[in-house]
């Protein structure tokens, strides 16, 4: 159980930075989406890291968790990922926003973490060690400001830098918040004859349930990591189509300013920049240029007679073989 709260810690922070670096490039509508899924992905993730470690943790009486102050605790840690993904918005950091968002994150896990164990409801209550209890919120904000001065570099590293770089910063990151945990433990001492309010109560959530709403909370998380992920193909594919219309549409306004939609031939814009052209290199060259000019004599009886449509087809007959020289 130890071990797989640092994993879930781990690997909740890289999908914390990987949310970022997105929020980071979006606008609007699409930032509020990253930042609503972060928010959810990030917070149920650290909230199971401290309930993981419960579950991992024994005494040899029943253990039983307060509802209300389970779900206060997991309140807190979406409400705390939410406000560090909002500062870490920022493109430019400053010691401000550093000192902000390590001190709003730090104390937000530290939230999160002594509300959990408060729900246990102990008689007599627990009893915490201050100093372990400012150690633990200490390591969470010093770790947490180490974490986002990393973060906040990511964009200027090469590609491969960014991936080192996103998974130390994420080790750092999963570092405060089990570090914060497992020190915030170790500052809470149980009484011999302690026992808990909750732990045999139908009110309450016993370790079984708690598992099962720990799984509940983590598949929530993985299902708006696996949201925003499609999410992002979908803005990858949209983003394609709309750049692929651009060009085409770019094109062919290009090919309708130089070019006769008729014949296909050269229209004026596209003849005078030719003539510029020979006129610089004949001059720069010291050499001339000629200009052959061709009229089709008596065309408009052709239109009067036979109509345009056949005026239309002569045209693109005596254009074909002058298209096919230039």
């Amino acid at each position: 159980m130890v071990i797989l709260s640092l994993l879930i810690a781990f690997a909740t922070s890289y999908t914390a930075l990987n949310l970022l670096a997105h929020m980071r490039k979006s606008s609007g509508k699409a930032f509020w989406i990253w930042l609503v899924c972060g928010a959810l992905a990030m917070g149920c993730g650290i909230w199971s890291v401290h309930f993981v470690g419960m579950l991992a943790f024994s005494l040899p009486v029943p253990l039983g968790y307060d509802l209300p102050l389970t779900l206060l605790s997991l309140i807190f840690a979406i409400a705390i990922s939410g406000a560090a993904l909002w500062i870490m918005r920022f493109s430019l950091l400053n010691n401000s926003l550093t000192a902000a968002g390590a001190l709003f994150m730090g104390i937000g896990i530290a939230a999160t973490h002594y509300t959990g164990l408060a729900a246990n409801l102990m008689s007599p209550p627990i009893d915490y060690d201050p100093a372990l209890v400012i150690l633990s919120i200490s390591i969470a904000i010093i770790a947490a400001s180490l974490a986002l001065f990393i973060a906040f570099r990511l964009q200027y590293k090469s590609s491969i830098g960014v991936v080192l770089t996103k998974l130390f910063s994420a080790a750092v990151l999963g570092g405060a918040i089990s570090g914060m945990h497992y020190t915030g433990m170790a500052a809470a001492h149980f009484a011999p004859d302690s026992v808990s309010l909750v732990g045999d109560s139908s009110a309450g959530i016993n370790n079984l349930a708690l598992a099962s709403i720990v799984i509940l909370v983590t598949v929530l998380g993985l299902l708006m990591t696996l949201v925003t992920s499609s999410f992002d193909t979908y803005l990858a594919v949209e983003n394609v189509k709309i750049t692929t219309t651009l060009q085409t549409a770019n094109e062919q306004l290009q090919s309708i300013a130089y070019h006769d939609a008729l014949t296909g031939l050269p229209r004026r814009l596209l003849l005078e920049d030719r003539l510029n052209q020979a006129a610089y290199h004949a001059e720069r060259n010291h050499k001339t240029f000629a200009c052959l000019f061709i009229d089709l004599d008596r065309f408009k009886p052709v239109n009067d007679t036979f109509g345009h449509r056949i005026g239309d087809e002569l045209l693109k007959a005596v254009a074909d073989p002058l298209a096919g020289l230039y």
